[in-house]
């Protein structure tokens, strides 16, 4: 138990008993600004206790503060006015590049962070990873030939999709959409010239050559 800071009746876990005392106490110890206690005392110390209180109650039951009701109420309230502001105003970066959008030398700085930490969660296994059915599918061979290999290795710029370490090579299946954008072109060189130079080897095979004849590409490995 103790002591309210207005009048000294006794509650538990508060500085004031009510709002009404709080109210009461600020209104001579807080208000106006030359007051050389104004905004140091009741309010900062009440805030500061609930706080502490709170943090030590989620601690308890395992629950961090994304996790509470309220947290999710006040995000999904902010997502709603967001949704309904780009309803009738349109989104302002929609069809724009990151280009566009931060300018050359910030995009090339978000990729880059952006690369890092995803190749940081692949070789972590924070990540999970999906096959998609030309990995399936020269893995198949793969497996039917008796090769050795590591699935998703990651490299400083990036991650292949399988490395032979029998054949000192990493392995590329690249889906025909996709790479075929000019920044999906210059990404997959600078990751072979970079392998190159560092002595391994690359090999990138495209979509549609896996599906036609899959054991060819395989064998042109060997």
């Amino acid at each position: 138990m103790v002591k309210c800071k207005w009048c000294n009746k006794e509650h538990t876990n508060r500085i004031f008993c009510s709002r009404k005392c709080m109210g009461k106490w600020n209104s001579i110890n807080l208000r106006g600004k030359n007051n050389p206690n104004y905004g140091n005392l009741a309010t900062n110390e009440f805030r500061e206790l609930v706080s502490k209180r709170t943090k030590e109650a989620m601690k308890g039951m395992n629950l961090s503060w994304k996790n509470t009701r309220l947290y999710k109420e006040r995000l999904q309230k902010l997502q709603d006015g967001r949704d309904r502001y780009f309803k009738i105003n349109g989104h302002p970066n929609k069809g724009k590049t990151i280009e566009e959008i931060y300018g050359d030398e910030k995009a090339s700085k978000l990729r880059k962070r952006n690369r890092e930490t995803t190749i940081e969660q692949l070789k972590s296994g924070n990540m999970p990873v999906k096959q998609t059915s030309i990995e399936k599918k020269f893995k198949e061979i793969l497996l039917k030939y008796g090769i050795l290999f590591e699935e998703q290795k990651a490299f400083k710029l990036g991650i292949s999709d399988f490395y032979l370490p029998e054949y000192n090579a990493f392995i590329f299946c690249d889906g025909d959409y996709w790479h075929n954008y000019p920044n999906g072109k210059s990404r997959d060189k600078k990751q072979i010239d970079y392998l190159k130079s560092e002595g391994f080897n690359a090999y990138r095979f495209w979509e549609r050559d896996i599906k036609n004849d899959c054991e060819r590409c395989v064998k042109s490995i060997q």
